[in-house]
């Protein structure tokens, strides 16, 4: 089940999980190491597929668990603290998830001294919070850390080393745009050299580039990565994630930018759909997800007055003012 759910293959994954846990939960009532990798297990799986409030439950048990079964610093009590704050990173509890990094990567540092991926990954999670807290000096300082450790690490490639590209390359975009378009690039044909056929990963990184060749204007180049992800994403994740719904904004955004308004048009409602139903979805992103309704329809409405678009922006604007309201 976890090979499965390495995969990117979520959906087969769920259930030999959930059969797998039950069983453990049945074979050892209370306290047991092998029952809190389980939980561990399946909030990983939880948080790949978006539901993080079932993620940091699980989680949270998890942790509780390994405390009480390991005293003082341990492997597994670092690697629940650390999947906790992933989690509650991706809900927007930023403030909560930075000292949980914190203390996972030092707990990491003291039983693992040197190089060693699990510090590399602390490294890496810590760097990506300061980010988001805007810290940009000191996230951007531990992400070049996490990638020459990467580097030394796995000095033939590694898909933690194009994690590592991907995630420098997401800090360096607004500052560096050419910089991180070979980031990204090398990301992707190493994670391709790795992972043979669909994964979500490879989608992620077509996505984030698409993203960034978009923003630059270069949407001919752009569309038909973002679609290549799409339907890498429907392949690995299934249609209602958030992770699918935030690349149809990518492709909806890059077919305004053409002009071609129509075909814009069902993928943002289908992204925003999506938002408005589907768990883990950042905060804020429905919003903006309306937010460009409401304008491609003004712009729509101006390229063709005769229409009805002006109508369909209006209608738009209140569902997003009722939105603001609740």
């Amino acid at each position: 089940s976890t090979a499965l759910s390495d995969k990117g293959d979520h959906k087969a994954a769920d259930p030999l999980l959930r059969e797998s846990l039950a069983m453990y939960r049945r074979l050892y009532p209370g306290d047991n190491a092998q029952t809190a990798v389980g939980i561990n297990d399946l909030g990983d799986l939880m948080n790949d597929q978006g539901d993080l409030k079932a993620a940091e439950a699980l989680y949270r048990e998890s942790i509780a668990m390994n405390r009480r079964l390991f005293q003082g610093d341990h492997p597994e009590t670092a690697t629940s603290i650390n999947n906790l704050a992933v989690a509650l990173t991706a809900e927007g509890k930023l403030e909560e998830a930075e000292p949980l990094f914190r203390e996972s990567l030092e707990m990491n540092r003291r039983l693992l001294p040197g190089d060693h991926q699990y510090v590399a990954g602390g490294i890496n999670n810590l760097a990506s919070v300061l980010e988001k807290l805007g810290r940009t000096v000191e996230a951007e300082t531990l992400q070049r850390e996490t990638l020459a450790m990467r580097r030394r690490l796995f000095p033939d490639g590694h898909p933690y080393v194009a994690t590592a590209l991907n995630n420098l390359a997401l800090m360096l975009q607004g500052r560096d745009s050419k910089q991180a378009e070979s980031l990204f690039r090398e990301s992707i044909a190493m994670r391709q050299r790795f992972y043979k056929g669909d994964h979500q990963s490879i989608a992620t990184d077509l996505s984030n580039l698409a993203a960034l060749l978009r923003t630059r204007g270069d949407l001919s180049a752009a569309e038909p990565l973002i679609r290549q992800g799409i339907s890498m994403y429907e392949r690995t994740t299934g249609k209602g994630t958030w992770y699918l719904a935030r690349a149809r904004t990518v492709l909806a955004r890059t077919l305004v930018g053409q002009k071609r308004y129509a075909a814009a048009e069902p993928e943002f409602i289908e992204a925003e759909r999506v938002m408005a139903t589907a768990q883990g979805i950042p905060k804020g992103k429905r919003r903006e997800c309306i937010e460009w309704l409401v304008s491609m329809y003004e712009a729509w409405s101006k390229a063709e007055p005769s229409k009805s678009h002006d109508a369909q922006a209006a209608e738009w604007k209140t569902k997003l003012a009722a939105l603001s309201a609740s």
